[in-house]
């Protein structure tokens, strides 16, 4: 087995900790146990090495303590049951579980050292208290967070440490196990007031979305287009995918629930780190429209990071939040000019007839239409109307015109 010797730095944190805890003077106890750890180390690797210390003011948690304190002990066991610096190590594990008080009350049950079986953790935990005819409360060392956190075991998972000082199973007093138990009680006001204060602060922030929402909502706006930059949090190595999201950006509104690929390509156009989706190829074009997909979208390279472009419904005329950035020339209602200002110029195109009013375009189709003419015209920003096809006339790309008229375009301008 290895051993390491511990850094000045580490050293100090356990020294500076027990003199806050009375255990005798931090330059005096770092000597100690540096002395201790050293010895080991030579009687490891037969050397004669010498290791001066040297106290700086580091210092950390009471559980980040409690676990360098088990990385000291493993590296430091030549000869040190019985030692000056295990009776220190002792001092300091106590404390770090809670600190010790003038009164040192033993139970028969309490604060008795147990190891559970068929669980997760494998160090030592303390007895709290009964639960019930099958339960008890217990205290254990979370290595996740370097913390002691309480939980609930079976009585019939537990195994009875014997309580020893010379292997460092030792017994907590009743007062230190009041203690875990009111700092326990007291983190749960706490994280129950924080809870608290977070969901009152995400009203207040939603109340204020909503209000200016509907200022900003069109009275024709049904859905809207949103923009949602994604994290991916897919597993690695397995078979979990998800992502999370970032940031929500509000592109456009809509005057329709249709889920339209040329629709979001237009909305893309809206804000600078989505633009380059507005010109991206097909398989930008997610129909996840089954059981468990994630609907109709637009994005480039995986679904699960960068951003994605989808619509979402207008329900009770509120949308999820999100950041509401220049939506003024976002998709609006396509208008209709005044016929009596305006009269209606019609051209024949090879797969049926443009009608022009004004800035609107009105495109009936003919009977022999294929889907691949169809896909065509959705891409030149046409959306459906009834039988026809509307769109606004400066929106329609030039390449679009060259292919629908036999004779170029056709005065459409």
């Amino acid at each position: 087995m290895s051993v390491s010797i511990l850094l000045n730095k580490q050293i100090s944190c356990l020294a500076n900790f027990a003199q806050e805890h009375n255990l005798g003077s931090a330059s005096l106890v770092g000597s100690i146990l540096l002395a201790q750890n050293v010895k080991t180390s030579n009687a490891r690797y037969g050397e004669n090495e010498s290791v001066e210390f040297i106290l700086s003011d580091d210092a950390i948690s009471s559980g980040e303590v409690y676990d360098l304190a088990s990385y000291y002990l493993s590296n430091s066991r030549e000869g040190l049951e019985g030692s000056k610096a295990y009776e220190l190590m002792v001092g300091i594990c106590k404390n770090a579980i809670h600190p010790l008080s003038s009164s040192h009350t033993l139970d028969p049950l309490m604060g008795l050292p147990i190891r559970l079986k068929s669980h997760s953790f494998s160090g030592t935990a303390y007895i709290l208290d009964t639960v019930s005819e099958y339960m008890f409360e217990v205290v254990l060392f979370s290595l996740d967070t370097n913390e002691w956190v309480t939980t609930h075991a079976l009585k019939s998972s537990v195994v009875f440490i014997e309580v020893s000082q010379s292997q460092l199973n030792f017994q907590l007093s009743i007062e230190q196990v009041a203690g875990i138990k009111m700092a326990e009680k007291n983190k749960r006001v706490e994280r129950q007031l924080a809870q608290e204060k977070s969901i009152q602060e995400e009203a207040e922030v939603r109340k204020e979305f909503n209000l200016k929402f509907a200022e900003l909502k069109p009275e024709y706006a049904k859905a809207v287009i949103v923009a949602e930059f994604k994290n991916d949090e897919c597993g690695n190595g397995d078979d979990y995918y998800g992502s999370s999201t970032a940031r929500r950006v509000l592109l456009a509104f809509s005057k329709h629930t249709r889920n339209l690929f040329p629709e979001l390509r237009k909305a893309a156009l809206n804000f600078e780190p989505t633009r380059s989706l507005a010109t991206t190829g097909a398989e930008s074009e997610h129909r996840e429209n089954y059981s468990m997909g994630r609907g109709t979208f637009l994005t480039e390279g995986s679904t699960y990071s960068g951003w994605v472009i989808s619509k979402e419904v207008i329900r009770n005329g509120v949308i999820e939040k999100a950041e509401i950035i220049n939506v003024e020339n976002s998709l609006p209602p396509l208008k209709t000019s005044n016929p009596t200002t305006a009269k209606p110029v019609k051209h024949t195109t090879r797969n049926g007839e443009l009608t022009i009013t004004g800035s609107e375009v009105r495109y009936t189709l003919s009977d022999n239409i294929t889907p691949e003419d169809i896909e065509g015209i959705k891409s030149a920003g046409f959306v459906q109307s009834g039988s026809d096809w509307v769109a606004a006339k400066e929106s329609i790309p030039h390449a679009f015109l060259v292919r629908a008229f036999n004779s170029g375009r056709a005065g459409i301008y």
